[in-house]
């Protein structure tokens, strides 16, 4: 039993393609499954609308021409092992041509943008979630409160083989691909102070 279903005794567990078919039966609902435990998303607000946008035009912009995408929070991501299906705010995947038209395998950089109310699942068990795609070099939190910047990256010199990056000004390169995102371009149009939603 996962740490999450011990929490969520009360919900049942479900393997990637029972999941699909519950999700398929909430059309006018967003869910994510983590560690085999559905969960409902949180409505989002127009703070953290603006964030992803800027980071998801900052990254278009960046990689146009490269092997490597940017995709918004319409794409997910997917892990039949560890019973992930998820919807990150931005997401990245390079090399060939995506044949999916609804989630990835094989993201290099994976985004949320988080608030007080979310933090503890995107940096507890979606950190360890993602953390398990081998192709991910970049996980990043954008915190939508505070000017702050808290990225994962891929280091086999660490003893977890991650590193953890902060950034509270400045620009963040993100491992994996050649992008860097800057703070000012971040939060432009944001008015920071605290968030009660995700």
């Amino acid at each position: 039993m996962s740490s999450l279903s011990m929490l969520h005794p009360e919900t049942p567990t479900l393997d990637l393609e029972a999941f699909r078919a519950f999700e398929a039966e909430r059309p006018h609902e967003r869910w994510e499954l983590i560690e085999f435990v559905p969960m409902m998303m949180a409505g989002g607000t127009a703070r953290h609308a603006r964030i992803a946008v800027n980071i998801l035009v900052a990254l278009r912009r960046q990689l146009a021409g490269s092997p490597c995408e940017p995709f918004g929070s319409d794409m997910g991501v997917e892990r039949a092992a560890n019973g992930l299906a998820a919807y990150p705010d931005v997401s990245v995947r390079c090399g060939r041509p995506l044949d999916r038209e609804r989630a990835m395998t094989d993201p290099v950089v994976l985004v949320e943008v988080v608030s007080p109310s979310s933090e503890s699942r995107d940096v507890g068990f979606k950190l360890e979630a993602y953390r398990d795609f081998e192709s991910l070099q970049t996980y990043l939190v954008v915190f939508q409160d505070e000017r702050r910047l808290q990225a994962w990256v891929r280091d086999p010199d660490e003893e977890i083989g991650w590193r953890k990056v902060i950034a509270t000004s400045g620009a963040l390169a993100l491992q994996g691909v050649e992008a860097a995102l800057d703070l000012d371009e971040v939060y432009a149009g944001v008015a920071l102070g605290s968030s009660s939603a995700a």
